[in-house]
């Protein structure tokens, strides 16, 4: 019996940086009440996926904007936090799961554009 091990090498060289940013902006009106607004840039660095195709994803970015109030009322015996958020992104990356040669596999993809608005309480 004669057995060939055949090893195919595959290199890919990326290079994925980014600086990111943050400010946040508060006014307290008195002990019980403060309000804020806030701006973020989020990076999430591109990569491969981990199988012998080496399949690439893109950088995920994404422009997170939130306004909100903080209270204590009634004498310290109730608490109301309020935050409206608005998050857009660009190539979000998705994580997708599939069966390969009946094995499960999780891939990460981009899923180009995306936008989270909501309300926190």
């Amino acid at each position: 019996m004669l057995t060939v091990l055949l090893a195919i090498v595959v290199t890919q060289e990326v290079d994925f940086s980014e600086t990111t940013s943050r400010v946040i902006l508060s006014h307290a009106y008195d002990a019980d009440m403060m309000v804020f607004a806030s701006y973020s840039k989020g990076y999430s660095s591109g990569g491969f996926n981990q199988d012998i195709r080496m399949r690439p994803f893109e950088p995920e970015i994404s422009d997170n904007f939130e306004v909100g109030m903080k209270s204590t009322l009634r004498d310290g015996t109730l608490r109301l936090n309020l935050t409206g958020f608005h998050n857009s992104y660009e190539n979000q990356q998705v994580t997708v799961g599939r069966i390969v040669n009946g094995q499960p596999t999780a891939d990460l993809i981009n899923a180009q554009e995306a936008t989270l608005v909501g309300i926190r309480a």
